[in-house]
């Protein structure tokens, strides 16, 4: 019985060697290749979330009244907001060359 344990228990540590160590680091080359590719687009997001500048203000009338509902847009593209009921808006620009159109 005893030669039977010994047996058994060196065909587990050959099939460990064997078998499962090899695929073991070929995991983990994978999964360090996933996490440099998941951290290198991580830091191009950010970098581009980080060039966008946000732009604040009041749409005022001719009494210095704040105008509710008037629309801003960026030249060229669907993005958009409108003022709030005092006539304060913010919107995400691209750059500093960005167009807002109001109406």
């Amino acid at each position: 019985m005893n030669d039977i344990a010994k047996y058994c228990n060196n065909n587990y540590r050959q099939v460990f060697k064997l078998f499962l160590l090899p695929n073991l680091s070929t995991y983990m080359k994978n999964l360090y290749k996933f996490l440099g590719a998941f951290l290198m687009l991580l830091m191009l997001s950010s970098a581009t979330a980080f060039a966008q500048k946000t732009v604040t203000g009041t749409v005022l009338d001719e009494y210095d009244i704040g105008l509710p509902g008037v629309s801003i847009l960026i030249k060229g593209t669907t993005t958009g907001t409108a003022t709030d009921i005092d006539g304060k808006f913010s919107i995400s620009v691209p750059n500093d060359q960005a167009v807002l159109v109001f109406s």
